[in-house]
């Protein structure tokens, strides 16, 4: 038997074999698809769900922080401080949700850019 009729012989299973891969490469891509927006829509409702607990705690903070004023001795100088890192971790917060939420909707506005950032990840 000679190499050309060797290669004759099993050309028709690897081009079986390639056409099975190949249509399981675009199942695999329409997946990975889904995935993103649905990654995209998970970050947008995590950021949210912080938002919404972030509103109820400063509402918690807001009501002690009225009840304080009513009081004769006002504030001191540790509440003072207290409502200042509030404020800086209130501003860090939502910078950390904003980004979320942006990531999560370029997600689902893009999705075939993610999905390429996937699959170039599984080569490294």
């Amino acid at each position: 038997m000679d190499l050309n009729s060797t290669i004759d012989k099993l050309t028709p299973v690897f081009q079986a074999v390639a056409e099975k891969i190949g249509q399981g490469a675009g199942f695999g891509w329409e997946v990975i698809l889904k995935l993103q927006v649905v990654y995209g829509i998970g970050f947008l409702c995590g950021a949210g769900l912080a938002l919404l607990a972030i509103i109820a705690l400063t509402g918690c903070i807001y009501i002690r922080t009225m009840e304080k004023l009513d009081d004769d001795n006002g504030f001191t100088g540790w509440d003072l401080d207290f409502l200042g890192f509030l404020v800086v971790v209130y501003v860090v917060l939502g910078l950390a949700l904003f980004g979320l939420a942006l990531g999560g909707f370029f997600r689902m506005i893009n999705p075939e850019y993610y999905a390429l950032q996937f699959f170039m990840q599984l080569g490294t």
